[in-house]
């Protein structure tokens, strides 16, 4: 079975290698005039690390833009739609020069996350009808006493009292800022849930309410202190002139898998494993594989270059010593609440320590929400691949909690590859 799923995969990679050469969008790579970077005003150093990264990359200094916003993690939906979204809107649809923009860079101290559409007053009252029966059935099924029939009919009542308690409440509309914008030109784009990525190379058959040019594709330049991100720019362009060499290091969960019937935890398991021995084939890189359930020691993981691995919810074990360009990710739901506040999360800690790209949930996203790992490194080893590219080509869902940190244009394996 795991041979089979194996096969499955190359092809499909192979078949969206071909798709990606042949689009338009995708044929030359991303290149730096086809970014817009957007920096918050009201930032003290975000306009400086705009303006630095753009002369290190060559980035025209028209494409850049700058915004009022809160520099907390999250915002309203009212002033993201109308200090973010309306004005790279227009920013776009105005300019002769953006017909080209195809990717979005968020820079230094722009909101995370955008918060949920409060809910009207007929909403809140009848939030609060509904809460009340809900608290009232929780207490009578407390109630030892009751006779198993009406146990079973208070359960009924109760289910369906907390899914009418559920389809009122708008929790699902809170997403990555990063997220929202990658259908920014679009209208009426729903606010409730994920929406399917149609570059994600899972899909085949799937029905996609959007097409490929439909999506902007977006990362951001961010980090716990300016110094950070400055760091960041630095690494990623000496590991493009010199080579990005090192240890790639992948932490799976699982001793064993079974070889059929595979669960969402047991396939991310597998992809772990499938792409250490797709990294190990391109001989650029030593890999270490762990397959024990408990995470890397501390301090056990030196020269690290590359590292995915799970599941240590918001408590970032400081295994590595990471060489310059390093790229980690880390499977848990937590990881980018916040780049700068209190906690211990993997992206805030990872850029911390020394990681020149990362990727993290701003929010709950659930499991099946992270780009594969091994779909994610076969494309981040194409030559032919922005950093960017090879994470929307991997990323199933938009409009949700999912966001790339890092500079789009890097190629890590620039060197090894040419």
């Amino acid at each position: 079975m795991l041979n089979y799923l194996g096969s499955r995969v190359a092809f499909y990679f192979a078949f969206w290698l071909g798709f990606v050469f042949l689009t338009p969008q995708f044929a030359l790579g991303l290149w730096p005039d086809e970014i817009l970077v957007v920096a918050n005003r009201e930032s003290a150093s975000g306009p400086d690390l705009a303006g630095y990264y753009m002369k290190r990359r060559n980035i025209p200094r028209s494409n850049l833009l700058l915004v009022s916003l809160p520099t907390q993690d999250t915002c309203s939906r009212k002033i993201y739609e109308k200090d973010l979204a309306q004005p790279i809107r227009e920013f776009i649809q105005s300019n002769k020069q953006s017909l080209d923009i195809r990717c979005i860079l968020l820079t230094y101290e722009i909101p995370l996350r955008v918060q949920a559409s409060p809910m009207n007053g007929a909403e809140r009252l009848e939030y609060r009808a509904i809460e009340k029966k809900h608290t009232a059935m929780e207490k009578l099924m407390a109630k030892k006493t009751k006779r198993v029939f009406r146990r079973q009919k208070h359960k009924k009542l109760r289910r369906q009292w907390t899914e009418g308690f559920q389809m009122i409440e708008p929790s699902d509309e809170l997403a990555a800022v990063d997220s929202e914008l990658t259908l920014v030109l679009k209208k009426a784009v729903p606010l409730s849930g994920w929406i399917i990525n149609p570059l994600y190379v899972g899909y085949h058959s799937e029905k996609k309410e959007y097409q490929p040019s439909d999506v902007m594709m977006v990362a951001r330049l961010d980090g716990p202190d300016p110094m950070t991100v400055r760091r960041m720019i630095d690494d990623t362009l000496f590991a493009e002139n010199t080579g990005l060499h090192g240890i790639a290091y992948f932490d799976c969960r699982y001793p064993k898998l079974p070889l059929q019937d595979l669960s969402a935890y047991e396939y991310c398991d597998w992809s772990l494993r499938r792409a250490a021995r797709f990294v190990r084939s391109q001989g650029c890189l030593e890999v270490v594989i762990d397959t024990k359930s408990r995470l890397f020691l501390k301090d056990s993981c030196p020269q690290a270059a590359l590292y995915c691995g799970w599941y240590s919810l918001m408590h970032y074990v400081d295994a590595f010593t990471w060489v310059r360009g390093a790229v980690a990710y880390h499977i848990a739901s937590g990881e980018c609440l916040t780049l700068r506040g209190h906690g211990k999360g993997w992206c805030k800690m990872l850029l911390k320590d020394g990681v020149a790209a990362t990727i993290g949930p701003v929010a709950e996203p659930y499991l099946q929400a992270f780009p594969l790992p091994e779909t994610f490194f076969r494309f981040l080893f194409s030559k032919h691949l922005t950093l960017v590219e090879a994470y929307f080509l991997s990323c199933p869902v938009l409009s949700w909690q999912m966001i790339l940190i890092g500079d789009p244009l890097y190629r890590p394996l620039l060197q090894d590859t040419q």
